[in-house]
Order: C-alpha cells, then structure tokens, then sequence
C-alpha cells in the first residue's frame, strides 16, 4: 500500500474547510440555536444536554424541559448521550458547543473517509472527487453541524472501517482496538449506521470466510455493550419512538405507502444531492460493472453490494418514517459513497485518466452548487437566483412554508432567549426553571428549552377547557406563553382568566402570569 504524503491531505483538509465556509456563511450558521427542519429533535437534544449542563440531569438519567412524564421529571433517552455530555462542559458560555462538535467530528471524519479512499485507489485527485461527491450530500451538510448525533453516528462507522483497513495491511491491534471502539460508539448513538461497518465485514466473510468469523468473534464486546445500553433503553425510556413492525413498508395501509412514496419523490431524494438523486445513474453504474465486471475491485463491490441489499432492508423495515423525516436516509449515505468508489475504479481502469477526472469534477461541482442552493433555503438565507432549477418546486415549498412559520414564531423564541443574550425574561421576573405553560408550541421542547423553562406544550397536553390549565397550574406552572396572531385553543376559553395578568409582549409572544388561578 501505497503511502499518503502529507500536502495531499493537507490540499484535501483545505478545500473541505473552504466549501464549509461557503455553505455555512462563514461558519456565523454554526453558532445558531436549533432552527429549521427538525427543530423538534434538535431541540431535544439541546435541552438534554443544558440539563445535564446544569445538574438537573445525569448522564444515564437524561431529561429535556417537557415534564410530561407523570412525575414531572422530563427524563427520556434519546440517544447515548455523550455528545450531550461533551456539550454541556461548554454550554454555559458557548450554547451552541453541540452543533459545534458534531461539525469537528464532520471534518476528522470526511478526512478519514479521504485516507479510506485513498487506500483503495492510490490516486489523490480522484480520492478527493469521490470524497467531495459523498461530502456535499445535502443532510450530510446539515445534520453535520446540527444538534443532531445522526452524521457523527455514520462518521463514526466509516471511520471505524478505515481503521479495520489499515489493521487488515499492517496487523497492529492498535488499529483494530480504534476500530472497534469507533463501531461501538457508532452503534450506541445510531444502531441502523453499522449497515456500512457490517457491509465491510460481510465483505471480509464472502472473501476470507475464516478471517471474516474470527474478526467478529473479537467484536463480541462491542456487540455486547451496544446489546446492553438498547435493553437499557428499552426499560427506562418514556418517550415514544417509531420502530418496526409500526413503519415497516409491509404492515403499512396502502394509502400510507402512496403517501410516502410521495413525500419520497417531491422531497427526500433531493436532499441526496443532484447527481446523486437520479436513479439512472445507479442503472448505468450497474450497466457498467456486468459490462466491465473483470475491471471491478471484487472486495469492494462485495461490500457495496451487502451495504445495498442491507439498505434496502432498512429502507423498507423503516420506510413509513420517510414520509416526515429526512435524516432516517443518513444510515443508507455510505452505500452511495461506495457506489461512486466502485465507479471510480471500474472508470479509472477502462477510461483515460484525464477523462474520469473531468466527468467526476463536473459532478462534484454540480453538487456543490446544489448543496449551496439547498442549505440557503433550510438556513433561510436568500440564494443566487440561478441555482433554482437545482430545487424540485415541493422541495423549495416545503422551505419556504418552514421558513415564514420561523419568521412568525420561532425567530421570536430565539431572540427572546437567554441563550442569544437576551435579558427580557429576567427584566420581567421570570428566572431560569421557571415552569410555564405554552399553548402554541406542538413541538416537546422547542420554545420551553431556548427559554430555559420547564413545563408543558401542546406536544403531551390536552389544554382544551380551564380545567386542563387548572391541571398544570396545581403542578406548578406560573406562567401562560401564547401568541398573538394564531388561534389557539385557549381562544375558546375564558381569556379574561387565564390572560388577565400580561407580565410581557415580545412581537407576537405574550406572556401572562398564571399562578394564582385556583
């Protein structure tokens, strides 16, 4: 195996570092509290990791600021929280230290998944085009620099394979000891991700069937920890999460399935990026392996092939949940990376190399003018009007719906927030863990978490007679958050009790305290 030299990975850090500022306006989106789509989970998880920040919380004990449990708690798992955990060290002063660090884990691994290639095809322009082609997939860009752990879970298992490659040629354990507690790490935060770790070890087992076994009996420990912290899961959590047989495709009604594939045509497969969205691509990559079959890298496509037969079986046992949420296509991402990996070397064999190199460049740049196009409309920003016809219409409409709702709420919520330096809740009295009711916010967490308040949302509670406030308020809740311009279902109460002492009004929020109603 050929060595890297350094000014390569050098070159490739560097252009990664570049099209980062460029996609995330000068890094200034870095430092943003959750917003846009999905602020629901990202919400969750900032507020599990400012709990755990203030000692509210414990690390195997998590909680977010709903108490919807019924002993007023708010503890759930979500996931493993150890980014949670790294975040709040810093959250006191850096409240976006989560978004932060999944992006620093984004960049390592992006440039482990460069050394990954490089190994494979022993060429550093091509490496880097096949890297770039996987980096600037739209979620990858999003949920890299998110408070979400979805990207750092798949990193993670790509990470892990790189260093089981490097064990395979150099035979130091050191190697396989990273892997393998690189995969556990995957496998604890994101268990659908280890299709691509296990895809590779399939590969190992159609190739060495002997070696593939033994390998696996040394993970043994890390499948058993994983094993260990879901039947923890399983036992303490309390909130619900979607999981088969509930969206497998074959349990589905058939207006369900119609509805999905819907959603996946107008909405998910732009979110894999322009080139990689369309699917005769994937037909005349397969064209090109029967046709060139004695050019392809027999491991590789072995592992490219488990990894798509084991996305396919993810994709179905889950496929309801894409309906709604575009980061469950993340597990399935490493599939499309080896896909472009198995071109590249079927490509660099039969074609000359100024060619490929051309046809993979012009890819890599037509992606990078999607991802700018795509991460402007999800950050709400204004984009060159050029890049429009990157965008399916749906796809923009969705944007655009979330980002007028953004401007008549959640901005409001933002600025209000202690977290973006705002004095405006504590000129009014109302101190951090203060419990609250909010009668607009459907969301477990959103407005309660930026707020640093506790209480109830419209996600757990049933707030349609004054006897359902009554309910809170004997649990402590003091003060009523709503909203101006919004029919909620307080309108059709007595307003004159639950909105006769107005503590504040921020644009459209009003405050009211309710703590003495009996």
């Amino acid at each position: 195996m050929k060595k890297l030299k350094e000014y390569p990975q050098v070159l490739f850090l560097g252009v990664v570092i570049v099209l980062s500022l460029l996609f995330y306006n000068g890094f200034s989106d870095l430092t943003r509290l959750p917003m846009g789509i999905h602020q629901w989970k990202q919400s969750m998880n900032f507020s599990i990791a400012k709990n755990l920040s203030d000692s509210s919380a414990s690390f195997f004990h998590p909680a977010m600021d709903n108490l919807f449990n019924s002993d007023n708690t708010g503890r759930l798992v979500l996931e493993f929280p150890v980014i949670h955990w790294l975040a709040s060290f810093f959250m006191p002063t850096f409240p976006f230290a989560f978004r932060i660090i999944t992006f620093i884990i984004l960049l390592a691994g992006i440039f482990l998944v460069f050394r990954l290639v490089y190994t494979i095809l022993n060429d550093y322009v091509l490496s880097s085009l096949v890297v770039l082609l996987f980096f600037t997939i739209p979620i990858i860009i999003f949920y890299g620099a998110s408070y979400l752990v979805d990207v750092p879970a798949m990193i993670f298992g790509i990470a892990a394979v790189y260093f089981w490659e490097q064990y395979r040629s150099k035979l130091r354990s050191s190697y396989f000891i990273y892997g393998a507690i690189l995969f556990t790490l995957s496998g604890l935060l994101r268990l659908p991700v280890l299709i691509f770790p296990l895809a590779y070890f399939g590969g190992i087992l159609l190739t060495k069937f002997k070696q593939g076994v033994k390998v696996l009996l040394w993970l043994l420990p890390s499948f058993a920890i994983i094993f260990v912290w879901y039947f923890y899961v399983k036992k303490v959590n309390t909130y619900y999460v979607s999981y088969p047989p509930i969206e497998t495709y074959f349990f589905l009604s058939p207006d369900k399935i119609k509805s999905t594939w819907k959603a996946i045509d107008d909405f998910m497969v732009y979110q894999l990026g322009f080139v990689n969205r369309f699917v005769f691509l994937y037909l005349l990559g397969f064209v090109a392996f029967i046709v060139y079959r004695k050019s392809i890298n027999r491991f590789w496509f072995r592992v490219f092939i488990v990894s798509a037969i084991g996305s396919t079986v993810y994709f179905l046992l889950w496929f309801g949940i894409f309906e709604q949420h575009d980061y469950y296509i993340i597990p399935i991402l490493p599939t499309i990376l080896l896909f472009w990996l198995n071109i590249a070397i079927v490509m660099a064999k039969v074609l000359p190399r100024r060619v490929v190199v051309l046809v993979f460049t012009l890819a890599v740049l037509l992606n990078v003018i999607n991802e700018y196009d795509n991460i402007q409309l999800r950050n709400f920003h204004s984009r060159v009007g050029w890049t429009n016809f990157m965008s399916g219409n749906i796809e923009s409409g969705v944007h655009f719906y979330f980002r007028d709702e953004d401007y008549n709420k959640w901005a409001q919520i933002r600025e209000m927030s202690p977290f973006s330096g705002s004095k405006i809740l504590k000129d009014n009295g109302i101190v951090s863990g203060d419990t609250v009711i909010c009668n607009f916010d459907y969301s477990p967490s959103y407005s309660l978490s930026l707020l640093n308040l506790k209480g109830w949302s419209l996600y757990n509670s049933r707030l349609e007679s004054l006897a359902d406030y009554k309910r809170y308020i004997g649990q402590g809740a003091k003060y009523l958050i709503s909203l101006r311009n919004e029919n909620t279902l307080a309108d059709s109460l007595d307003n004159t009790t639950l909105k006769k002492h107005l503590r504040f009004r921020y644009k459209n929020i009003e405050v009211y305290y309710i703590g003495d109603i009996k």
